[in-house]
């Protein structure tokens, strides 16, 4: 039981041993070319929208609307790119809302005082999961929107 114990409690720093810090330069560098890519500047309001068009050491390159924008790395403060897990996030919306509209459904049921005259328990109940699945869609496709940052200028690293 300790054992499980032990591993459940090192997993986190295990999974979290690959993954560069997001001060680092090369995750802008293993950005796919035309991923969705926002790029925060020094002293700009807004930053720079559009499609990754590549990156070295010095500089990155993104295609707006009026052609390819190359950005020093010295000027840039954030990177981030759009995250690419719909399928997931609606799947996962679907499932917590079939599981909640079975659930009310389940609790309506069990709350009758009368018995109806035809008994339709497992088609109210396939009805609700079906009605909150519906629901749950567009729900897991919202919460999943938004941009995941891969590069933060101000992000120093831990000392020991």
């Amino acid at each position: 039981m300790s054992r499980i114990i032990v591993a459940v409690l090192a997993l986190p720093a295990a999974l979290g041993q690959d993954k560069p810090l997001q001060g680092s330069w090369n995750r802008v560098l293993s950005i796919k070319p035309g991923a969705a890519a926002r790029v925060k500047t020094a002293g700009a309001k807004k930053p720079v929208s559009g499609k990754f068009a590549g990156a070295s050491e010095d500089a990155i390159r993104i295609e707006g609307k009026g052609g390819v924008t190359s950005i020093p790395r010295t000027g840039v403060e954030r990177v981030s790119v759009a995250r690419r897990k719909k399928a997931r996030n609606a799947a996962i919306g679907a499932a917590i809302g079939a599981g909640a509209g079975a659930g009310i459904s389940a609790v309506s049921i069990a709350n009758r005082k009368t018995t109806p005259f035809l008994n339709f328990t497992t088609l109210e109940i396939i009805g609700g999961s079906v009605a909150g699945a519906l629901f749950g869609i567009p729900a897991g496709l919202v919460s999943g929107a938004g941009h995941t940052t891969v590069y933060s200028a101000d992000v120093k690293p831990k000392r020991p």
